[in-house]
């Protein structure tokens, strides 16, 4: 289906949704649709309910399609307490001890430049804080939202596509405080 951009491809849709005058069906012989959608299809390899449930499984977010990321959030030790602990997330969503996130890092990033930003910010970060790795769903909404909740406490170190937008809604967050009263 479309996304909001207009965007065909793998989206996830409420059922009371579905039915709709909007909908349109579309034959496989049409252009809009996509060229990995057709190609499963015609490898008879369609995702199955199995194949669906095992990729939710892997990482977190319900946009089981899209590659996974690893993530890694760092949040001081009083908040992750109240708010974070024996929460129930992903079942990948782990506390990690701040040494093992080099290895980590190392091991599960294999661009030498993202590698090193990010094993940068490690090294200006509090090792005695409390950090968090999980896989998840780069672009899956329902994470992004989690993330947004835990702001201003929890910072995301990886992945920096990530980082990088939490930092800018944080910005733009900071400017509607700025504003004079008069």
């Amino acid at each position: 289906g479309k996304d909001p951009a207009g965007t065909i491809g793998w989206h996830k849709y409420r059922q009371d949704r579905i039915v709709s005058s909007r909908l349109t069906l579309l034959s496989w012989e049409n252009p809009k649709v996509t060229k990995d959608l057709l190609r499963l299809y015609k490898a008879n390899r369609l995702p199955t309910t199995a194949d669906v449930d095992a990729a939710l499984e892997s990482a977190w977010g319900f946009n089981f399609y899209l590659p996974r990321h690893l993530l890694i959030m760092r949040f001081p030790s009083a908040f992750a307490q109240r708010y974070v602990h024996q929460t129930e997330r992903h079942i990948t969503f782990q506390p990690i001890a701040y040494k093992a996130l080099l290895d980590l890092v190392k091991q599960e990033i294999k661009e030498p430049t993202v590698c090193d930003r990010i094993l940068n910010i490690l090294s200006q970060s509090n090792p005695n804080d409390v950090y968090y790795r999980a896989w998840i769903r780069l672009g899956d909404i329902n994470i992004l939202m989690r993330l947004r909740d835990w702001r201003p406490k929890g910072e995301v170190i990886a992945p920096l596509e990530m980082r990088q937008q939490m930092q800018e809604e944080a910005e733009a967050e900071l400017k509607h405080y700025k504003k004079r009263l008069r």
